[in-house]
């Protein structure tokens, strides 16, 4: 049991939501997997890595870039709102690993 915890201590950070296995880590402009290991081949990128779990912070659909608190918060289930009501949350199932819900627009007025 000792052993065990000092291999947590030591690691630290977040354990992947999407493969369990890697820690995730901080860089300027995302947050990814330590298993997500990308290259770049010509003008592609691939991942050498065994985890596609990335975030990156600039949002365009959601028109802002997150903050780590803003990405913790998602990660947690939580979800995050912009000034025109559309929701951000987190989503195994999704390429980008999130999904916006587009907030209904206002109906045109007539002409």
């Amino acid at each position: 049991k000792m052993a065990e915890n000092a291999t947590n201590s030591q690691q630290g950070g977040t354990t992947c939501p999407i493969c369990g296995k890697g820690i995730l880590k901080r860089a300027e402009d995302r947050i990814y997997c330590s298993e997500n290991k990308p290259e770049k081949v010509g003008k592609e990128w691939i991942n050498n890595g065994t985890c596609n779990f990335v975030i990156f912070r600039k949002q365009k659909l959601f028109g802002r870039e997150l903050a780590d608190a803003d990405i913790k918060k998602l990660l947690a289930g939580g979800s995050l709102k912009d000034k025109n009501g559309n929701l951000l949350e987190f989503d195994k199932e999704s390429n980008f690993f999130l999904k916006v819900t587009f907030a209904p627009k206002q109906e045109d007025r007539n002409f």
